[in-house]
């Protein structure tokens, strides 16, 4: 009984140590080379692209699941799972820490968690009802979406600096042009 307590903590202990949070940019980047390479995470089944995403997905469900799933709009299933199953997947695939299926989605241009879980579930939802998946297409849009984000955010950002600033007589003319 002895023996299968220490086997057991030591099983314990092994899994904690790779479970700590990396407090440097180098332990972030050691860790996340060595998931990108690992088949399984934590015991967790880690796919190597997105085919093998959608048949892992289809073993894990229940058939009834899959037909409520495939029945509803896409974008309906795209929001409303993102809670559910969109956090197991992130959690479970490693989206957020790096794992060889978030490698390949961003080599395919993703970068965000967020985005990675809405083009898997759009992705499985498309497979569902025998529709293209059409990734390229889905990963332009949502990183248009991003970019646009982007813009509105230094757009935000430049306004906040030039309001902290005094201005000149000829900037004040100029912007009170601009208003009529």
């Amino acid at each position: 009984m002895k023996l299968i307590y220490t086997i057991l903590g030591i099983f314990l202990l092994s899994l904690s140590v790779d479970a700590q949070v990396p407090s440097t940019k180098q332990e972030w980047q050691e860790r996340y080379d060595r998931n990108i390479k690992k088949q399984r995470l934590y015991g967790v089944y880690i796919p190597a692209d997105m085919d093998e995403a959608l048949e892992e997905l289809t073993a894990l469900s229940r058939p009834e699941d899959l037909a409520k799933f495939s029945a509803a709009p896409e974008d309906t299933i795209a929001v409303r799972l993102r809670f559910g199953l969109g956090r197991w997947m992130s959690h479970n695939w490693q989206f957020e820490d790096g794992s060889r299926f978030s490698h390949w989605l961003n080599l395919k241009g993703l970068s965000f968690p967020d985005d990675m879980v809405e083009t898997v579930i759009r992705s499985f939802h498309r497979k569902l009802n025998k529709k293209e998946i059409d990734l390229d297409k889905q990963v332009e849009i949502l990183i248009t979406k991003r970019e646009k984000e982007h813009e509105e955010r230094m757009k935000k950002a430049k306004v906040e600096v030039i309001s902290k600033r005094k201005l000149d007589s000829t900037e004040i003319e100029a912007l009170n042009k601009q208003k009529e």
